[in-house]
């Protein structure tokens, strides 16, 4: 059975050689580069984003973005760490991205279950309950969430 997180994957030729070989043009390598990491790229983004729909959507572009950006590899690291950081920055910023999109108000924001409010669609200030103490008066707008008090703030 095939393992994507293994180091060993078959073939002659190692990471570093094919980087070089498809830096100087060998399209070849460039290639066996991509499908070596292929399915070890899906099994990362699957992990982060949870639905293998949008899994598929990460690894394509972050292929792209290898083949792209190949480069840049100075050889410091491993290839694998290398392509795990592009994985993971990648997903951060579509995270982000999407996030930021989303515009929520604070009635619609009250109007959700408490489970399912998304905190990181509002505007917040988190202050764990020690910074909370030095506060000589809370503004009417805190709410206490767990150990910490979430201060919403209105985009109005």
């Amino acid at each position: 059975m095939f393992n994507p997180f293994t180091e060993i994957v078959d073939g002659d030729a190692t990471d570093t050689d094919l980087v070089e070989q498809a830096k100087s043009g060998d399209r070849a390598a460039l290639e066996e580069l991509i499908l070596r990491h292929q399915a070890w790229i899906y099994n990362i983004a699957v992990r982060m984003v949870f639905q293998p729909e949008d899994a598929e959507e990460v690894t394509q572009e972050v292929l792209v973005k290898v083949m792209t950006q190949l480069s840049t590899f100075q050889g410091k690291s491993k290839f694998r760490t290398w392509l795990y950081r592009i994985v993971a920055n990648h997903v951060l910023n579509m995270k982000r991205s999407r996030a930021e999109r989303q515009t929520t108000n604070f009635a619609d924001y009250m109007a959700l279950p408490s489970t399912a409010r998304p905190i990181s669609t509002c505007l917040i200030l988190i202050a764990c309950r020690w910074t909370c103490r030095c506060w000589s008066k809370k503004p009417s707008s805190v709410a206490r969430r767990g150990c910490c008090f979430v201060w919403i703030a209105s985009s109005d």
